[in-house]
């Protein structure tokens, strides 16, 4: 086996075995796991996306960032109505097929094989995705309109990372070396430790979800497919560093955030968390060995 995919894997699955494990022996309840979840949200990965963005835009072309974001978008306005017809309008299933995970996940992955680089175009993705997703799931809900998903935004703390950094990045100005190093410590823990809180979550899994079969079927062929289309169309390579991660973002599963949104909008949040966990366990075992498998080709 080719010596970087070996690395890769070991990288990405013992961190998850690890989480599995502790699961598994210590049984932590919801509100455990949604405190691990949240300081990784609040205190890990702000830093690392402010980090890679920030570096990235600092006396660097801004073309590839945006494009990256406008891809984000259009992706999540094309599945819309293709989920609405695929689903017959059941807002649990178009919501986790069209928001996805967008950040926790793939940021480990590219972290692993791409570095510094990778991170900062999937900080973009995050802001695109994020945000079209936001606004259009309270639509879909029925509930509180583009408003809500605006006011969910609002408390989403990568964001303000991400704009911070590229707004600090592009007027160059110089962090101190003092406050710099802690900045690149915190960053630096996300990885590692948001693929345990992933293997937290799957340990809590009993069997399979068929609707969450379905959900990561319908991501892995319509998503994949048209953000291969939006790659040709923006005339990325797919062997670019730009082209690699839409692809990777594409084939994610449905974003845990999910679960959130379905409680606050009042929606069947148990079968939310059966797709979710469903999706991403099918993603994490299949999709993710083939992906790194590819990217070493191209």
């Amino acid at each position: 086996m080719n010596t970087m995919i070996l690395e890769a894997l070991v990288n990405f699955y013992i961190p998850l075995l690890v989480g599995i494990i502790y699961g598994k022996v210590f049984s932590p309840n919801e509100k455990v796991r949604r405190e691990f979840s949240r300081i990784i949200l609040y205190i890990f990965l702000p830093p690392l996306l402010f980090n890679s963005v920030y570096k990235r835009s600092t006396g660097l072309g801004l073309g590839s960032l945006f494009i990256v974001t406008i891809i984000a978008i259009l992706l999540v306005i094309i599945l819309l109505p293709i989920s609405y017809l695929v689903f017959k309008g059941v807002p649990e299933f178009i919501m986790t097929s069209i928001y996805a995970n967008a950040g926790y996940l793939p940021i480990p992955i590219a972290a692993l094989i791409w570095g510094n680089d990778a991170i900062s175009l999937i900080g973009f993705y995050v802001l695109g995705a994020n945000t079209a997703s936001n606004i259009i799931i309270p639509i879909i809900s029925s509930k509180s309109g583009v408003r809500g998903g605006l006011e969910r935004l609002k408390r989403y703390p990568p964001i303000y990372a991400i704009l911070l950094g590229l707004i600090l990045g592009i007027i160059s100005f110089k962090i101190p070396t003092l406050f710099q190093n802690p900045i690149d410590i915190l960053g630096n823990i996300a990885p590692t430790l948001a693929l345990t809180v992933l293997g937290l979550e799957a340990s809590t899994m009993k069997n399979l979800d068929r609707d969450g079969v379905k959900i990561f079927i319908f991501r892995q062929v319509a998503s994949i497919a048209i953000g291969l289309i939006l790659i040709h169309i923006f005339f990325e390579d797919l062997s670019s560093l730009t082209g690699k991660v839409i692809l990777l973002e594409a084939a994610m599963p449905p974003a845990v955030t999910n679960l959130i949104l379905a409680h606050e909008y009042n929606l069947n949040a148990s079968k939310v968390a059966k797709i979710v966990l469903t999706a991403t366990f099918l993603t994490t075992v299949l999709t993710i060995p083939l992906l790194l498998f590819l990217f070493t080709l191209l």
